[in-house]
């Protein structure tokens, strides 16, 4: 079986899966967005205990993924830096909560490893995508450059891109715009 294909049916089943979990989507997020932007991580030192300490005051699977993701968007920079030099992404979970900074790799890991700790059972999904450097020309080799996440809510899996989440590069000059974008949290 050819990676395309795989990546294809990957896509499909989640897609198939996505659209039986509508209700979660007509949900407001507020009360979950407001406490994460109040949320004082000073002190902690693990990536365990801010998971925890952060997802403690939610009991529905959808609202500690929203709380990761939206503290990740607004905690975590992406590196231009390591993007326009063609450096590879520092994916370490604990190296992107000590830095501060990641590409979409370490985006997807931080997040993967948070909603462990939280008990969610999240994975990577890394496929192709057609970002900044998109030229319109499709690459024959599907060459893999993009990371994001699934993460199971009520026993299905639900897509999200917290790089995407977490805003975007400006111009050619790879300036990084933080604006928070809630579109790509459980995307359709």
């Amino acid at each position: 079986m050819t990676k395309g294909l795989i990546l294809l049916i990957l896509f499909t089943t989640f897609s198939e899966l996505h659209g039986q979990a509508s209700d979660i989507y007509d949900r407001s997020f507020t009360d979950v967005d407001q406490f994460v932007l109040n949320f004082d991580d000073s002190g902690i030192e693990s990536i365990e205990e801010l998971a925890l300490r952060l997802t403690r005051p939610f009991g529905e699977d959808y609202q500690k993924a929203r709380a990761i993701f939206t503290w990740i968007a607004h905690n975590i920079e992406y590196d231009t830096d390591e993007r326009l030099n063609r450096q590879t992404d520092s994916h370490y979970p604990e190296m992107v909560l000590y830095r501060r900074s990641a590409q979409c790799h370490g985006y997807a890991s931080l997040f993967k490893a948070m909603a462990t700790y939280a008990g969610l059972e999240a994975e990577i999904i890394q496929g192709h995508s057609k970002g900044y450097y998109y030229s319109g020309i499709e690459d024959p080799t599907f060459n893999i450059n993009h990371a994001w996440n699934a993460v199971k809510i009520k026993d299905e899996w639900m897509l999200l891109d917290v790089t995407w989440g977490a805003g975007y590069l400006h111009d050619e000059t790879g300036v990084f715009v933080q604006r928070f974008e809630d579109h790509y949290f459980l995307t359709k």
